[in-house]
């Protein structure tokens, strides 16, 4: 499943049975053996792809919690907020009616 990856070395326009394409020099990517890449080798080099891979135990952690030393405990005591009171969102009005209903 995995290919070489190619970029454009220029920018240039290409014609292709399916119209003209647009090439940007180090910006379009190409995967191996597509079909712009046939036989206009020379307007691309090969890019190198490097993939972030990490497994469950490269895995980032949750950082440490201090523990507190015993020579201070009242320095260390962090004092306990009120519960956050949630904020009420009035509902909108309803739309009027613009005028009489149909049917009926």
């Amino acid at each position: 499943m995995a290919g070489k990856i190619y970029v454009a070395v220029h920018s240039a326009v290409v014609y292709t049975d399916d119209g003209p394409v647009t090439l940007r020099g180090g910006y379009t990517r190409v995967r191996e053996g597509h079909p712009l890449l046939k036989g206009r080798e020379d307007l691309f080099r090969e890019d190198v792809v490097q993939y972030e891979v990490e497994d469950a135990r490269s895995a980032p952690q949750d950082a440490p919690v201090p523990v507190p030393t015993s020579a201070a405990p009242e320095a260390a005591a962090v004092p306990e907020r009120a519960p956050a009171v949630p904020r009420v969102v009035p509902a909108p009005a309803p739309r009027p009616q613009r005028g009489p209903r149909k049917g009926a």
